[in-house]
């Protein structure tokens, strides 16, 4: 189960990034902001949750609060922001926030729904590198937001 409900969230966190073709940069950066405000609020968000009887299964309060604020700044970072022109980052755009966001809330989502016995072996996997894909994955964001205001567009002609 918990494969299935990674796979459709993976596909449909992709479909949304490249459809909207925003920059990984915003989006990654975004996603990091996103954590660290699930670390700071998950517990009121999920006291909330469990208050209003919001139905989140098979998620805990707490899995879906963690989950929901740690993706809330990316996806209203999609409806506006720089973007890709070609379809080739566009796809690279796009993979990057997926696994990036998929990092992320790989850990709530297997806390509220154990893994698959074909997915522990990953699972254990990330949770060992998880901290450096993480790292990289930031990085990455950096670079290509600097890009965004560094580099001229490729129709800019230089007159003499």
């Amino acid at each position: 189960m918990t494969v299935i409900v990674s796979l459709v969230i993976a596909l449909a966190l992709f479909g949304l990034s490249f459809l909207s073709r925003r920059r990984f940069g915003v989006l990654g950066l975004a996603l990091t902001a996103g954590a660290l405000l699930a670390s700071q609020m998950t517990k009121d968000l999920s006291r909330l949750i469990s208050d209003n009887t919001i139905p989140v299964e098979p998620l805990s309060a707490i899995s879906a609060a963690s989950i929901f604020l740690t993706l809330l700044p990316a996806l209203i970072l999609l409806l506006s922001g720089p973007s890709y022109k070609k379809r080739k980052q566009a796809i690279m755009g796009a993979t990057a926030f997926t696994v990036m966001a998929m990092l992320l809330i790989l850990g709530p989502l297997t806390s509220s729904m154990p893994p698959d016995r074909l997915m522990e072996p990953f699972v254990l996997w990330v949770a060992k590198y998880s901290s450096l894909l993480l790292a990289i994955g930031i990085a990455v964001a950096i670079v290509d937001a600097w890009m965004t205001h560094n580099l001229p567009p490729p129709d800019v002609t230089k007159k003499k």
